[in-house]
């Protein structure tokens, strides 16, 4: 076989003779020598049954890997750096955070190199973290993007939320939990998109679920982030300037609820809320709620004061009007007995007086007849008798008539009264159907209806711009509808 390749082979090397040759340079140069190495650890394999953890370790340049290599970390060592972390950092080592490790270097003609770990040094990773955080902060400042998603405005009622969280995660739990207690009451509408909250994959599945929610936004009032507690190291995807940059900027405020309580990351720096809790994100919305419900409470009750207040008034007016007209009735009734008793007794003195006066005028016409013969005193007397019958005729008719004056109005005095009486009881009967008017309930149901943008009530067509979506309510229900075209002033 050898005698068929070219002329210019005049040796060859089997792979295994390469593999022993590098090992044996790397053994002369790396056996017995530990090195402190700065890198990235991109992943962590934990093997549960031997204990040993296995490495993919990276050094970037911005964000291209210009180095990689495999590590390991034997389970006693394991043990001890995973410790000794934890008491520094108050968390455990994970993906996703650059470290400083002490290494001796491996090589293995099967497997390759490797790095053996034996010890780290956790302020080289916190000091990392905050030199990531302080790079963060100044470049969103530059960019005049620090405080712009605060700008944004939130409903009144922010009743559809866009939730970003994994289903199964207890910081979820809690805040679900917390809505649900009372959904039935304020009818909270929760969509859920699922990201991974921490290590390596954190901030490309947080950023991806952002942007799908931002090409839908106007579908949703606000935007959470919710994940459970953790130490500050299991949060320093939150300071990388990618996911805070989208926060930022975000089309809707967001409202953090990533569970710790000690510094805050610049994911929580640039939301328009930052919440210690899921529960506490959670509480904040029902306080929106809360705060509505309790001022729709007061104004109703008010209404209900004010409207009391005004039949009270109402009635108490004619009630006095009543009285005031009672008493003016007595006192025409007695005035118009009086003058009727006065006059009874004068029409009885008169009467009396003009029978007597006849009865004398009688008895000397009696006399003159008797006195005077023939037909002259006869036609004397007749003559006498007539003009007193005719006058006291005239006189009966007189007093009949100012008697009959005296009646009617009486009559009429009781006529008025009745007929003021009937008047007040309507004006009181219209009175109590214009307070029963200001009723919203009862506007709804003559089939008006009330139009609320964001929450508020609209009354000029000019500021609803297409597009946007708008809620009618009605007597019975609501209907959540798509502006198409405005036409302000009716034109």
């Amino acid at each position: 076989m050898a005698n068929s390749l070219p002329a210019e082979i005049t040796r060859t090397f089997s792979l295994l003779e390469i593999m022993q040759s590098v090992t044996s340079v790397i053994n002369r140069n790396y056996e017995g020598k530990s090195f402190w190495v700065r890198c990235e650890l991109v992943k962590m394999s934990l093997h549960q049954a031997s204990g040993h953890c296995y490495l993919e370790l990276v050094d970037k340049n911005e964000n291209s890997i210009v180095a990689q290599m495999k590590g390991i970390i034997w389970a006693d060592h394991f043990r001890n750096i995973q410790a000794k972390f934890k008491n520094t950092a108050s968390t455990e080592l994970i993906s996703g955070m650059k470290v400083l490790f002490l290494c001796s270097v491996s090589f293995h003609a099967v497997h390759g190199m490797s790095l053996f770990v034996t010890d780290i040094e956790p302020s080289f990773t916190l000091g990392e973290m905050a030199r990531t955080k302080n790079e963060s902060i100044r470049r969103l400042k530059e960019e005049k993007l620090f405080t712009l998603n605060k700008t944004k405005s939130i409903s009144i009622l922010p009743k559809r939320i866009a939730v970003i969280s994994v289903a199964t995660s207890r910081g979820y739990h809690d805040f679900i939990s917390t809505i649900v207690h009372y959904h039935k009451h304020f009818a909270l509408e929760l969509t859920l998109f699922e990201a991974t909250l921490q290590g390596e994959n954190a901030v490309p599945t947080i950023v991806s679920a952002m942007r799908k929610i931002a090409a839908t936004y106007t579908q949703y009032d606000a935007m959470t982030i919710i994940r459970g507690g953790a130490g500050d190291t299991g949060l320093s995807c939150y300071d990388e300037y990618l996911l805070a940059r989208e926060v930022a900027a975000f089309p809707l405020p967001v409202i953090t609820g990533i569970g710790h309580a000690t510094n805050e990351t610049v994911t929580e720096m640039v939301a328009w809320k930052n919440c210690i809790t899921p529960t506490a994100a959670a509480d904040f919305f029902l306080s929106r709620f809360y705060e509505q419900d309790q001022l729709v409470g007061d104004i109703a009750d008010e209404l209900k004061r004010l409207a009391e207040e005004v039949l009270s008034d109402s009635k108490e007016e004619l009630q006095s009007g009543i009285e005031r007209f009672q008493s003016t009735c007595r006192t025409l009734m007695e005035r118009d007995k009086d003058q009727l008793k006065n006059v009874s007794h004068l029409l009885s003195a008169f009467s009396l007086r003009s029978i007597a006066d006849e009865k004398k005028n009688l008895s000397r016409s009696t006399d003159a007849i008797l006195n005077v013969p023939g037909r002259n005193i006869q036609r004397l007397h007749w003559q006498q008798l007539l003009q007193m019958t005719t006058q006291l005729d005239l006189l009966s008719k007189q007093l009949a008539s100012r008697n009959e004056h005296q009646l009617q109005r009486f009559s009429t005095s009781l006529a008025g009264a009745s007929q003021l009486i009937i008047q007040k009881k309507q004006e009181l009967k219209h009175f109590e159907e214009k307070v029963g008017l200001l009723d919203p309930a009862n506007t709804l149901r003559r089939g008006y209806s009330i139009t609320r943008m964001n929450g508020k009530a609209m009354t000029d067509a000019s500021k609803v711009k297409a597009g946007v979506q708008i809620e009618t309510i009605l007597a019975d229900g609501s209907i959540i509808s798509t502006v198409e075209k405005t036409n302000p002033n009716h034109e």
